[in-house]
């Protein structure tokens, strides 16, 4: 079992892998080292100009779901605390429909405009042409590109090429974090950044003056404020320990069984009987949450997934104690607004990539024979996080 803190420095050797391990991740760490000196030969050499003091116009281009776009906060805030007069674009898209960006930040004070596509909008040439014309007639500045954990050569260089058709005086941010050969070697020699420090990082990395602090502030409006409190005060949601349970996953890879969850709130409402715990999930979690309602059989667990907005979760997630969680965008939400956290990861996670970011959190994650396989599917039946027990869940809670 690795229990840990999630505030360790990029690339921690580990000195007790064995030869094999060392050798295979230094050839990782030598191809990340060529891919990325590549990618900023390549960057300089298509746009040599210095990053302009002050850029009236920057696009930020960042994909994904709710979990990219909240590590992503603290990179935007950055950028607006050091171009505060700039006109700041968030390109994005969910690929397929979905939650993201829009319904996260759509207003928020550290950008200006929200533009969000989908792919299947661009697919024809003629689509694809009119998309780029109206990249070219923004004429930014500065283009910021925050690459997805998981991309590959191929889709960066695309990208790269791609942003150099849109006319932009300056781009920075192309780099490879991962590749997915060898990740047992990776994982027992090397602690990766996660993603919030992975992004800020990358900023100072490609010149942009940033400060390098983490600063999270997710603006929430007062009608949802005014929401959030009427669904607060009809669920009863009155007592002064709050527990949350997030135990939806976006991968079946990342699911802790709900057995163990019901187990875990039995024991918190039997040591805290005074408290109450909240389920937390999208509508595709409500017969997740039902479940672990329905086996304690107490008044006590409050299932509201479904029942809220993603800003209605960010507001009352605030007002908890201890947020456990299974690897998904709430988990991220909880950490970074200052909340204590318990993680439950499985090992198909290189380590430190997805942890919650900060002092508060802490990751449960076992490693075991046939670790380290990288990919969605299992097939030793996703043994490495089933094999975490809710009594290990439980003591760090209880020395915590």
């Amino acid at each position: 079992m690795k229990y840990v803190q999630t505030t360790i420095s990029l690339y921690k050797k580990n000195s007790d892998a064995g030869l094999l391990a060392k050798i295979q991740a230094a050839f990782v760490g030598f191809c990340y080292w060529l891919a990325n000196l590549f990618f900023k030969a390549a960057a300089y050499f298509l746009w040599p100009k210095k990053i302009e003091v002050s850029p009236k116009k920057i696009c930020v281009y960042r994909v994904g779901n709710i979990g990219d776009i909240i590590c992503t906060i603290p990179a935007l805030i950055a950028i607006r605390r050091t171009y505060p007069d700039a006109f700041i674009t968030l390109l994005t898209s969910t690929g397929r429909k979905g939650i993201g960006a829009k319904e996260l930040i759509d207003k928020a004070w550290f950008i200006d405009r929200l533009w969000v596509y989908y792919p299947a909008e661009i697919k024809s040439c003629r689509n694809l042409i009119e998309f780029i014309t109206k990249l070219r007639t923004e004429s930014f500045d500065l283009w910021i590109n925050f690459p997805q954990d998981r991309i590959s050569f191929n889709t960066l260089l695309r990208n790269l090429l791609f942003i150099k058709l849109c006319k932009v005086k300056k781009a920075v941010g192309f780099e490879l974090s991962t590749f997915t050969f060898w990740p047992h070697a990776q994982s027992v020699v090397y602690f990766f950044e996660n993603e919030v420090e992975r992004l800020a990082n990358l900023l100072k990395r490609w010149g942009v003056p940033v400060s390098g602090k983490i600063e999270y502030n997710l603006p929430i409006p007062e009608k949802i404020k005014e929401s959030a409190l009427r669904i607060i005060k009809e669920n009863k949601i009155n007592s002064p320990i709050l527990f949350g349970l997030v135990p939806g996953a976006g991968y079946k890879a990342n699911q802790w069984p709900l057995d163990n969850f019901v187990e875990v709130a039995d024991s918190l409402l039997r040591k805290y009987p005074n408290s109450q715990i909240i389920i937390f999930g999208g509508p595709g979690d409500y017969e997740k949450g039902s479940f672990i309602k329905n086996k304690i059989k107490s008044s006590s667990v409050i299932n509201l997934c479904g029942k809220l907005s993603l800003l209605e979760n960010a507001f009352i997630i605030n007002k908890l104690n201890l947020v456990i969680s299974n690897n998904t965008g709430l988990m991220h939400m909880s950490s970074l607004a200052g909340i204590k956290v318990i993680a439950i990861f499985s090992a198909t996670e290189l380590d430190g990539k997805w942890f919650p970011y900060g002092e508060n959190s802490r990751v449960l994650i076992k490693r075991i024979n046939c670790e380290g396989c990288y990919y969605r599917k299992c097939s030793c039946d996703y043994k490495c996080i089933k094999s975490i027990t809710p009594p290990e869940v439980f003591e760090v809670i209880k020395y915590w």
